[in-house]
C-alpha cells in the first residue's frame, strides 16, 4: 500500500513538472541563446569574417570596372524572404539617385544578404532576382539574429574589396524610410573620411531580460555597466577612414552580438577613440502612426510638415513605406492637396 502511494506521488509530480516545462519552453531556449551569444563573444573576429576568402555567393557583374566610385554607397541589409521590400526599395532608387545630382552627389543602391541557410529553390529565385537587376550581394552566412555582427562585418569587408576609394558608406536595413534631401543637408561641409553619423546611443545599458532579443547575459556584460556610445543600427553612415579602420579593428577584437554597439561602440573606443557619433537630429526610431492621414505626422505635424522635418524612421511595414514614399513625392512636387493616403493600421 505505501509503495502505491509512493508512486502515485512520484508519477504526479513527474507529470506536474512535464507539463510545467511544456507550458514554459522558454527556459531551455533562453539557455541555449546565452550559450550562443557566449560562444560569440568569445570569438576573435578574423576566426568568423575570414578576411582572406573569398566568401561571397553572388554580387554585380562588373559593378565596379571602368567607372568612378559614387560619393557614397547605400548597402541595404536585408534578408532572402524580404523580396517584396526590394522591390519597393528599387522603384525609389532612381527617384534619390536624382535627388542625389540635385546636391552635385553621386549614390549608388545595393543590396546585402545571407544565403547559406536557403534551400535549393530560394537560392535560384535569388540569383534570378540579381541576375535581373545586378543589385544584390549574397554571402555564405546563416541569416539570423544572432549573426547580425557577422553580417555587418561581412559587409564591410566586401566594401573595403570592392569600393575601397568610396568617401562614404551608409548601413540602411530594408524597413527605414529615408529622407535623402535631410540627409545631403546634413553631409554638407562634415569631414567625410572621418564621420560616424547616426542616432547615438549615449546612456545604454545591458538588458537583462532573457526574453528581449537585446538580452546580454551577465557573463558577457555586467548588469548595470553601461555600454559605450553607439549608432543606432538601422541607419549609419561611415567616412571612409572610419570605415576601413573599423573593419580592421574588428578582426582582432572579440565579437558581440549586438552589431551597432559592437562596430560603433566597442571597436570604435578602441581604435578611433577620436571619431565621436555625429547625431542626425531628424531620426525618429518609433512612429505610432494612426489610420487618419492627418495623423501620419509626428507631434501632430500635416503631411508635408512631417516630410520636411524627419530624416529617418524605422521598424516599417511595407504599406507604410508605400504611404511614407508616395507623402515624399506629393510634397517635394508640390501636390500638397493630393496627400489624402491612409496608412493603414497594424
Amino acid at each position: 500500500m505505501h509503495n502505491r502511494k509512493l508512486f502515485i506521488v512520484l508519477t504526479i509530480t513527474f507529470v506536474s513538472v512535464y507539463l510545467l516545462f511544456k507550458a514554459f519552453p522558454g527556459d531551455g531556449e533562453n539557455e541555449g541563446r546565452t550559450q550562443e551569444i557566449v560562444k560569440i563573444t568569445n570569438t576573435l573576429g578574423k576566426s568568423w569574417i575570414l578576411p582572406d576568402e573569398d566568401t561571397i555567393m553572388m554580387e554585380p557583374l562588373n559593378s565596379t570596372r571602368g567607372t568612378p566610385p559614387p560619393y557614397m554607397l547605400v548597402m541595404v541589409i536585408t534578408s532572402p524572404a524580404n523580396q517584396k521590400r526590394r522591390s519597393l526599395l528599387r522603384n525609389q532608387f532612381q527617384t534619390w539617385e536624382n535627388m542625389a545630382k540635385n546636391w552635385n552627389i553621386t549614390i549608388k543602391f545595393l543590396f546585402f544578404l545571407g544565403g547559406s541557410n536557403e534551400d535549393e529553390t530560394s537560392m535560384d529565385k535569388l540569383f534570378q532576382e540579381g541576375s535581373q537587376h545586378r543589385d544584390l550581394v549574397i554571402d555564405d552566412f546563416h541569416e539570423t539574429y544572432l549573426n547580425l555582427t557577422l553580417k555587418s562585418c561581412r559587409m564591410l569587408k566586401w566594401v573595403n574589396l570592392r569600393y575601397p576609394s568610396v568617401p562614404l558608406l551608409a548601413k540602411l536595413d530594408d524597413d527605414v524610410y529615408i529622407n535623402w534631401d535631410l540627409i545631403f543637408g546634413f553631409l554638407r561641409n562634415k569631414d567625410a573620411p572621418n564621420l560616424i553619423a547616426g542616432s547615438p546611443f549615449s546612456s545604454a545599458y545591458p538588458v537583462a531580460d532573457p526574453t528581449s532579443k537585446f538580452y546580454t547575459p551577465p557573463i558577457v556584460w555586467e548588469t548595470g555597466t553601461g555600454y559605450p556610445t553607439y549608432a543606432c543600427g538601422v541607419f549609419y553612415i561611415l567616412g571612409k577612414r572610419v570605415r576601413q579602420e573599423l573593419y580592421k579593428g574588428a578582426l582582432s577584437t572579440r565579437l558581440f552580438h549586438m552589431e551597432d554597439m559592437f562596430l560603433t561602440g566597442i571597436v570604435r573606443e578602441r581604435f578611433l577613440p577620436d571619431v565621436g557619433i555625429q547625431e542626425i537630429k531628424e531620426y525618429i526610431s518609433t512612429l505610432h502612426l494612426e489610420g487618419n492621414p492627418w495623423s501620419i505626422l509626428y507631434s501632430g505635424w500635416g503631411p508635408c510638415q512631417f516630410y520636411e522635418g524627419v530624416a529617418v524612421a524605422h521598424s516599417l511595414s511595407v504599406k507604410r513605406l508605400q504611404c511614407f514614399f508616395r507623402i515624399g513625392y506629393f510634397c517635394k512636387n508640390g501636390f500638397v492637396h493630393a496627400v489624402k493616403i491612409l496608412c493603414p493600421k497594424e
